[in-house]
C-alpha cells in the first residue's frame, strides 16, 4: 500500500508515488487529507460509543428488562386485557 520514494526520503502511497507530475501528485495528496480526517473522526466516535456501551451494558440490559417486564406485571396485564366496563344507568 505504501512504498518509499526513489530518493528514500519518505513513504508515499504507492499509486501516488508512481505519478511523475509533481503538481498532480501534490494535489492528490491534499485531496486525500479530508477523507482521511473524516474517517479518523468517525472511527473515534464509533469507538467512543463502543466503550460507553461496554461500560454500561449491564445497566442497558437491566433497564430494558425492567421496562419490558413492567409491561407484563399483573396490574398492567389486567388493564390491557380487561378494560374498564362502562356502566349503563339507563336500566
Amino acid at each position: 500500500m505504501f512504498e518509499f520514494t526513489e530518493d528514500k526520503k519518505g513513504l508515499r502511497p504507492k499509486y501516488i508515488g508512481t505519478i511523475k507530475h509533481n503538481g498532480i501528485r501534490r494535489t492528490l495528496m491534499v485531496l486525500m487529507t479530508l477523507p482521511t480526517i473524516l474517517a479518523v473522526i468517525c472511527l473515534n466516535f464509533f469507538m467512543f460509543l463502543v466503550y460507553v456501551i461496554m461500560a454500561f451494558w449491564k445497566l442497558i440490559l437491566l433497564g430494558t428488562f425492567k421496562l419490558l417486564a413492567g409491561m407484563f406485571q399483573a396490574k398492567t396485564w389486567e388493564v390491557w386485557h380487561k378494560p374498564r366496563q362502562v356502566h349503563d344507568d339507563s336500566k
